[in-house]
């Protein structure tokens, strides 16, 4: 210990009390006496004296290589959790040699008082693969890993845990940490995230995260109230497994109101759990339609969205021409979520519509109730070129205003999707909840393996229980440039993985059109961009139809590889890719298939030849590959 001195106090015992010194700590070795095996639990019972210990931070535990939370701006923040990483090829210094490359890390929201005893704690469920910080008995934040593999908690038996360290005028009465997650409060047995189809005229309720120690059966009751206060059973199941398991019922029958739905379970006669939300009875028509496959169909024609991220009308030509056919706008007077800033916003954004229709592209404009948007929502609907609404951009803290915003959107404009992009795997599913399309963006451009495109992907489409449209976001700007190899990898990588459409991230960055990320400057960067976009066009009938259920395996296991099947026009296409920067080598096996040939396609550069009997080929795969054989 350093800085602390004993004293005691009436309410909690003896404590120890340390000052204003910046070497303030209690440090306690492990030499493989502390097991984190299962989780853990961390608890600590502290009084802080002064309100810049708050603001100024300190960490209340850290262990290298496992876990670090820290107090700062008045929250309990999650520093990093390390869980397992897998060891990749590089070719450069800068890039990091392990992937995933970031601990799981998030911030607090509860503030911490000041100047009384206050319980603060962490607790990870291995098993249930979740994160859980409280504050004196209650739950700050609960982060569900997205990762399918084995996730525990990692531990070095020769790192010492410390505890506040560096935290000044502090008194702690209790440390624990104890191996295991122990419940310290009130938490929910499952999760119901309910997700709206109104383009299919139904409601899922999607139960995950049920407790394996939950008793079986468990019975799930669906409640749907009208404004006027009636209620009505939409729908009672009864769980046999602790797995997921989605529900469905049909929309309320009235037509432009909001809806209260109830979802409430049941075992052995007590209720284990209850959550309600709001849902809209839209009923869309017109031209654009998110279909049960995850394919969009606009005017009756499908669509596989190419996105391009920030154009000014003046290049919707030029994008159009690269292949392009969905832009995320910018107008002088537009912001980038909402439609403030000018003179007259609307009159920008039919402007933007308008160059649109005339180059044929479409258009996703902000719209949502957060950003000053809701007007043009209402002036707008109907345009020729508006394909959906621009909900939210990576949103954060609480979640609850995505649906909100959702639910008056949909009032308003019925007839268009809303479409919302987030950046963190955890929140997936709760995203889901505010869009009728959801993207993942993914930037590891320089430094990361490109695996991350695949797993935010795969993580994207888990969330969405395979019930709604998902689209892989790329980055290409700044420091973020990919190459040709790279950016091809990154696009296969992301269909393989599940995406319903693919973007691109930015072409224009311009505030106010000065100095920036412009794409015209970097002709080389264009030229990329160019010949991706232009192979995906040249697949684009492929691309529209979702992957199969058929199962790739190689041989032996190699996480960087990846394959997907697709059929389409009476024929089976087998796509390929690689996310290793060096030589791979296996077997694939792919069921279904016994002796038959994957002839390269799409005018891909090797024209190399798969040779399947009984079901299985011999790969040699160059580093990033990717590719699209015709199975004949």
């Amino acid at each position: 210990m350093r800085g602390g001195t004993g004293a005691d106090d009436p309410d909690v015992g003896p404590y120890l009390k340390f000052g204003g010194g910046g070497d303030n700590r209690i440090t306690v070795a492990d030499g493989g006496r502390i097991g984190l095996e299962g989780g853990c639990t961390l608890e600590v019972r502290l009084l802080i004296e002064d309100e810049k210990t708050l603001s100024a931070g300190g960490l209340l535990a850290v262990k290298d290589g496992s876990f670090s939370f820290a107090l700062k701006d008045g929250k309990l923040n999650n520093g990093g959790m390390a869980f397992p990483k897998q060891r990749v090829a590089t070719t450069s210094l800068m890039q990091r040699k392990h992937y995933p490359v970031d601990d799981e890390t998030f911030f607090g929201a509860t503030p911490i008082p000041v100047n009384r005893w206050v319980h603060l704690a962490v607790t990870y469920d291995e098993r249930m693969k979740v994160i859980r910080t409280w504050v004196d008995g209650g739950v700050d934040r609960t982060r569900y890993l997205a990762r399918e593999d084995e996730a525990p908690l990692l531990s070095d038996p020769t790192k010492a845990v410390e505890f506040l360290r560096g935290m000044k005028n502090v008194r702690v009465a209790a440390i624990k940490l104890s191996r295991g997650a122990r419940q310290l409060g009130a938490v929910p047995p499952l999760e119901a995230y309910v997700q709206q189809l109104p383009f299919q005229d139904k409601i899922a309720v999607c139960v995950d995260h049920v407790d394996r120690s939950l008793p079986l059966p468990v019975e799930i009751a669906v409640i749907l109230e009208t404004p006027a206060g009636t209620t009505s059973l939409a729908a009672r199941v009864s769980l046999d497994s602790h797995d997921r398991r989605q529900i469905f019922v049909d929309t309320p029958p009235w037509k432009g109101a909001l809806h209260t739905l109830a979802v409430k379970a049941y075992a052995r006669n007590q209720m284990i759990f209850s959550r309600s939300v709001r849902v809209t009875t839209a009923r869309p028509g017109g031209g654009r339609r998110v279909n049960p496959d995850r394919s969009l169909t606009v005017s009756g024609k499908p669509l596989f969205p190419l996105v391009i991220y920030h154009v000014f009308p003046e290049d919707y030509a030029a994008v159009a021409e690269m292949g392009f056919n969905v832009v995320m706008p910018r107008g002088l007077s537009l912001k980038y979520m909402g439609l403030g800033g000018g003179p007259d916003p609307i009159a920008d954004a039919r402007a933007c519509l308008d160059e649109a229709r005339r180059q044929g592209v479409s258009l996703m404009v902000p719209g949502n109730t957060v950003f000053g948007s809701l007007e043009g929502v209402h002036a707008l609907r109907g345009h020729p070129a508006l394909l959906g609404w621009m909900g939210f951009d990576e949103p954060w803290g609480s979640l609850e205003k995505v649906l909100e915003s959702y639910n008056v959107v949909k009032l308003l404009d019925p007839d268009s999707p809303v479409y919302c992009v987030q950046n963190n795997p955890t929140r997936f599913a709760e995203t889901a909840e505010g869009a009728d399309i959801l993207a993942a963006d993914s930037y590891p451009i320089p430094n990361v393996s490109l695996r991350d495109v695949a797993f935010r992907t795969a993580a994207a489409a888990r969330a969405v229980a395979g019930l709604k449209p998902v689209w892989t976001i790329l980055g290409q700007y700044g420091d973020n440039r990919p190459s040709l190899q790279e950016l091809r990898c990154m696009a296969y990588l992301a269909v393989i993985s599940g995406a319903n459409g693919l973007g691109i991230y930015a072409w224009d960055e311009r505030p106010d059109k000065k100095r920036g990320w412009y794409t015209k400057e970097h002709p080389e960067d264009e030229a990329v961009l160019r010949s991706v976009i232009q192979e995906l066009k040249v697949l684009e009938k492929i691309l529209l139809v979702p992957n199969t259920k058929q199962r790739t395996h190689f041989e032996p296991p190699n996480v960087a590889l990846h394959a997907a099947v697709k059929g389409a026009n009476g024929k089976t296409y087998l796509f390929v890719a690689s996310d290793s920067r060096k030589q791979e080598e296996a077997v694939l096996s792919v069921e279904g298939l016994s002796v038959a040939e994957g002839v390269s396609c799409a005018g891909q550069e090797g024209g190399d030849t798969l040779h399947f009997e009984r079901g299985r080929a011999s790969l040699r795969l160059p580093p990033l590959h990717a590719g699209v054989y015709e199975i004949r």
